[in-house]
Formats: C-alpha cells, sequence, structure tokens
C-alpha cells in the first residue's frame, strides 16, 4: 500500500517491511523529466528567480514544480513551463499534463489530483 500525508516534507509509503518516504524534490524531478520529454516543451522555468536567465538547466529543471499534498493524500502538481516558439500551447499543455501524471503515478503508485501547467516563457529559436 503506498499513502502520502499532507505537509511540504516527503510523501510517505507503506512497504511490507516498514515505511518508504518519498522528498517532494523526488516527486518534483520525476515530473520535470516527464515535462521535459513532450514535444514542444524548451524547458522548465524557476518562478522568482533572480538571474535574467529564468529557463532551468536539465540539471535543476525540479525548480520549475510545486509538489503539494492533499488532505486526501493525492497530488496537485504545478509545472512553470518555457515552450517552442512552434508549439501549440492548447495542443501541448494538455500533453504535459496527460504525462505527467502518468509517470508520477506509474513509478509512485501515488494518485495526481491535478497538473497544473503555467506557461512562463516562449523560447523562440
Amino acid at each position: 500500500m503506498i499513502s502520502a500525508e499532507p505537509g511540504p516534507a516527503a510523501a510517505p509509503m507503506s512497504g511490507t517491511r516498514g515505511k518508504i518516504r518519498v522528498a517532494n524534490d523526488v516527486v518534483a524531478w520525476i515530473a520535470a523529466l516527464a515535462a521535459s520529454g513532450v514535444p514542444g516543451v524548451a524547458g522548465l522555468y524557476q518562478p522568482g528567480a533572480r538571474s535574467r536567465d529564468h529557463v532551468l538547466r536539465p540539471e535543476t529543471a525540479h525548480r520549475g514544480v510545486r509538489v503539494r499534498v492533499l488532505d486526501d493524500l493525492s497530488l496537485e502538481l504545478s509545472l512553470y513551463v518555457a515552450l517552442s516558439s512552434e508549439a501549440s500551447i492548447p495542443a501541448t499543455a494538455p500533453l504535459i499534463q496527460g504525462e505527467v501524471a502518468a509517470v508520477v503515478n506509474r513509478m509512485l503508485g501515488l494518485k495526481v489530483r491535478s497538473v497544473n501547467i503555467y506557461v512562463r516563457e516562449v523560447v523562440f529559436t
């Protein structure tokens, strides 16, 4: 049985030999990697970053994801993305939502209640 509890620290799971806790940063990494694989996603975006370059390098992409564990132990994910100028926002955003929810559920077994997409930048190449 895998479960999560509300709070910012981690999403715990129960194994047959004890508890398994997955840090929110790990959930964020999984979501970031899933989103990065969707065609049209140029990268993730760090809201509130002080540098001029807000589009995150792959090694820090998890900073563009916010994880919230809800009272019913499901997850609410918010992703801040930069899309390629060739991407259609109405077509790409649902693809991101579906891929992220599927990958997080497959890897962690946790229910994803919502995946909110915030397009923060369009990258022209």
